[in-house]
């Protein structure tokens, strides 16, 4: 018998999309589960040289199609009594590949052109594994211990794979109907055990099956922990239901055939779609012109721009002030903007108020009537939260027809699926990002918030809140950290830039005076607020409040000069060494910033100290 590496590397050979799962198991080895698997020999031949026990992944679509026969009889599971009766009434299915599975089931491997989706209970412990989804195949030792075999012995290729046709593929073209009439028993009954692979699937079709019985979302959320407990192996964490699962119960449910295009990443693509190896030498000659840049120095179209800021720096208007810089050709940062239109997706924001902030911006630069406002094409999306790899083929479509060279995108967290602190489902929410920045060509840009601390305490590539996926995916971070200037009327802000595409930049210091940011070099000399220079202002401030009261208390009990409570500053001095020896012209400005004020005698003597 052929070893798990030889099995694996002839199921690449044959075209199939192989990757590794943990040894005995049903669990992906690797990250990314099916979505890394492989039909290239080298890759899964390297897989197999670190662990030569892994156990055998098939991704199914890409031409492949199984029918998942499951056998616990004991478990109430019975998909070989199931797929007969089937059988009976529809003919049987065609003779193919036939994997004996370690609990005594079957899959039947079926080839195919076409991509169906993946169907979990189209029958009573009967499933469809299409696009999407993936099986275990032989050698592999199921976790009981037991192996996955061929039906046939030797070589499966000694029997033809069939082709997806007659009553197979009617089988795989059933769907549920939306109106069947269905008891809550036999709802509950529809879900089997549910492997780590299909949770999710089969979880949130219970819930529309659920919402068309019109039950309440508490009485849902209590049969989904029910269905989950007794029946997913192993069980989802609440943590996972609740970030996973329960947020499909305020959303339109979709057919459960069509759930697939839900789970799957948007740019989930065949392997057959990826570009090809370049080999450096057909290129060195001519390469590939570079993309045409956006903000000079900072950004290139195609590519991505993420600015991280805390509240109150102003974020949304710079987002503003950059889209006007677009439309207008005009500096943005003190860099200069390549003139074109941009799509403003606008998330938060009222449509009323978010013009009304684009034409203040204006103003401020001394365009009121506007130049080329026709170049910004704002969409207020408000009260139409989405993630982003559901908006983007709408974004795509928007900017496409409109010619846009960049998309905005304010705020962030409403296209975001899932936890900021999860690396992955930032990862997820950056492929979004990537098809729409490929597909149009355009510059995407958005903003994002700091966590909670001083800022000024980390690197400023570390500020922004949430997975460090934010700091290594787009290929321009620009940091937003205020500055440790006191001023009444403004705020003071350096922008850093962590940039891939362009050398080093020096920082930027600019004011945020409503409703503009305003450069000005000047304020480079003032370091950002740290958790050191919080301390250090709040020591100075405590130390003038001391001197202040001592310089009271000395005022209460220095020798008078006249009916008033006048005294000289020298009899100040005196009575002020009690706390420390200062000079004239110190305890002059000490007793000034405590609120004394000198007079000076009609024949130009020595000056009186009386309080204001």
């Amino acid at each position: 018998m052929p070893s798990l590496k030889e099995s694996a590397i002839h199921y690449a050979e044959l075209g199939y999309h192989v990757f590794p799962l943990k040894p005995h198991q049903k669990i992906p080895a690797t990250r990314n589960g099916f979505k890394d698997a492989s039909d290239n020999p080298g890759t899964v031949e390297a897989w197999w040289l670190q662990n030569p026990d892994y156990n055998i992944g098939i991704a199914t679509g890409h031409g492949l199609v199984v029918v998942d026969i499951d056998n616990h009889p004991e478990k109430g599971k019975d998909g070989l009594h199931t797929i007969n009766e089937w059988e009976k009434e529809h003919g049987e299915l065609k003779p193919t590949w036939t994997v004996l599975t370690g609990t005594g089931g079957l899959h039947y491997w079926y080839k195919t052109d076409q991509n169906y989706k993946n169907i979990v209970e189209i029958l009573p412990a009967v499933d469809i594994r299409s696009l999407g989804a993936y099986v275990v195949a032989p050698p592999s030792i199921h976790p009981n211990g037991e192996p996955y075999q061929w039906e046939v012995l030797g070589d499966p290729e000694d029997t033809p794979i069939a082709p997806l046709e007659g009553s197979a593929l009617q089988l795989v073209q059933m769907t549920f109907r939306k109106n069947e009439q269905q008891s809550s028993e036999s709802t509950y009954k529809g879900l089997t055990e549910i492997g780590q692979g299909h949770r999710q699937a089969a979880l949130m079709s219970l819930i529309g099956r659920l919402k068309n019985m019109d039950l309440t979302d508490d009485a849902i959320m209590a049969a989904i922990r029910y269905e989950n407990d007794a029946k997913c192996n192993p069980p989802m964490t609440e943590e996972e239901l609740q970030k996973e699962i329960f947020p499909f119960l305020k959303r339109d449910i979709i057919p459960h055939s069509d759930w697939t295009s839900t789970v799957l990443p948007v740019n989930d693509l065949d392997p057959s779609d990826f570009p090809k190896p370049v080999q450096l030498s057909t290129i060195w000659s001519s390469p590939p012109p570079l993309a045409p840049v956006l903000i000079e120095g900072i950004l290139r179209q195609g590519h991505k721009m993420i600015i991280s800021g805390p509240s109150k720096a102003g974020k949304s208007y710079l987002l503003i002030e950059l889209a006007y810089s677009i439309a207008e050709g005009q500096n943005w940062c003190g860099c200069r903007c390549t003139q074109g239109k941009v799509l403003y997706v606008n998330m938060e924001i009222e449509n009323a108020s978010f013009y009304k902030r684009v034409k203040e911006v204006y103003k401020a630069h001394g365009m009121d009537a506007g130049i080329h406002p026709d170049n910004i094409i704002v969409w207020g999306l408000r009260g139409h939260s989405m993630p982003i790899t559901e908006l983007a083929p709408k974004i795509i479509e928007v900017a496409k027809k409109e010619g846009c060279i960049a998309i905005i995108i304010d705020p962030l967290y409403k296209v975001l699926k899932g936890d900021e602190n999860s690396n992955s489902d930032i990862a997820e929410m950056s492929k979004g990002f990537d098809r729409i920045a490929q597909e149009t060509k355009c510059s995407v840009i958005y903003a994002h918030h700091f966590a909670k601390g001083y800022a000024g305490d980390k690197q400023s590539i570390d500020r922004g809140s949430g997975a460090g996926t934010f700091s290594r995916d787009p290929d321009a971070i620009l940091t937003m950290t205020q500055l440790d200037v006191d001023s009444e009327s403004a705020t003071a802000w350096r922008i850093e830039y962590t940039l891939r595409e362009f050398p080093n930049k020096k920082s930027t210091d600019m004011w945020w005076v409503y409703p503009i940011h305003k450069l000005d070099p000047t304020l480079q000399n003032y370091e950002v607020v740290s958790q050191k220079s919080v301390e250090r202002k709040n020591r100075k401030k405590d130390a003038e409040k001391q001197i202040i009261h001592d310089v009271r208390d000395a005022a209460d009990t220095v020798t008078k000069v006249d009916d008033d409570g006048g005294f000289t500053t020298a009899d100040f001095i005196k009575e002020y060494e009690v706390y420390k020896k200062v000079t004239r012209p110190t305890a002059e400005k000490y007793l000034k910033n405590a609120g004394f004020i000198k007079t000076t005698e009609s024949n130009g003597k020595t000056g009186i100290w009386h309080r204001k």
